[in-house]
């Protein structure tokens, strides 16, 4: 999912953990949305990267 974060490719990360998760839409947009700020530029896991 970060991989395609990185590439800006947040549909196909949403469709992806609906895949793996059988999470319905809202809750993969939730979660997804959520990673993105914690791994985006500003995201703790760029800071210890």
């Amino acid at each position: 999912l970060i991989e395609l974060l990185e590439e800006e490719r947040k549909i196909e990360a949403i469709k992806l953990h609906r895949e793996e998760t059988g999470s319905g839409l809202l809750d993969s947009k939730n979660y997804v949305e959520a990673l993105a700020e914690k791994t985006g530029p500003f995201g703790y896991e760029r800071r210890l990267g």
